[in-house]
Formats: structure tokens, sequence, C-alpha cells
């Protein structure tokens, strides 16, 4: 007979958590990221059982499904604060942090980190 276990990570989406619009490195254009949690858990025959470690939180591209680190500091959604209305954005060249106003359809940044000079635009449905 054969035991197969492992683990397995399971996540989830916070209903109450952060909502903002940033820039996505694989989408290549702002987009929403959600807020998730998750967690490993010990699993037997393929059926998680026993969490192992810590609850991450984390933000994920409702675009490409890809996954960023939560900063903490930036406030969510919905509060009226001015710090609210910066938004969080990826240089393309040298991944450095950047944070920039609320814009309309686009707008032109430079990377203080490296001098790089990009354009970010709000995703428009169609």
């Amino acid at each position: 007979m054969f035991i197969i276990f492992g683990t397995r990570y399971l996540d989830h989406k916070v209903e109450e958590g952060t909502r903002k619009l940033g820039y996505c490195s694989t989408c290549k254009e702002t987009v929403n990221l959600v807020e998730y949690e998750g967690k490993k858990y010990f699993s037997l025959f393929f059926i998680p059982l026993i969490p192992i470690g810590e609850n991450k939180r984390f933000l994920r591209c409702e675009g490409c499904n890809t996954d960023y680190q939560l900063v903490h500091d930036f406030p969510p959604l919905g509060e009226g604060s001015e710090e609210q209305k910066k938004i969080k954005v990826s240089c393309p060249s040298c991944r450095g942090e950047l944070y920039t106003e609320e814009f309309e359809k686009e707008i032109d940044i430079t990377c203080k980190k490296c001098g790089h000079n990009f354009v970010i635009r709000k995703k428009t449905r169609k």
C-alpha cells in the first residue's frame, strides 16, 4: 500500500481586504490588485489536513494572477485619506518601488533609482 503525503498551499480572497490600482510587471499595465490570504497545509492523499506556519497576505493581479508582496503601510481603498491616493508602481527596468499620485488615463514616470523613463496607462474596459 502506498501513502501519498506532502504539502499544499491554499489561498482565498480577503473580502474586506486591500484593493488598489498598481502596475503589474507581467501584464505591463496598470491593473486592479486584490488582497489574498494563504496558508501551507500538510496533506495526505492530496487532502489538506494540518496547517503549517503562519497566514501570508499578498496582492494578486486580477488580470494574470501574479502575486505581489503586500505593503502594510499602504492604506486600503475607501478610507478617504490623502495617502490613499498614492499608487505603488514597480520600475520595469530595476523593479524599484515608486509611489505616484492618482491619474486619469496615463502618466509619464521616471524611476528615481535607475533613471528609466516609462509610461503607465490605466486599463480601459471595452
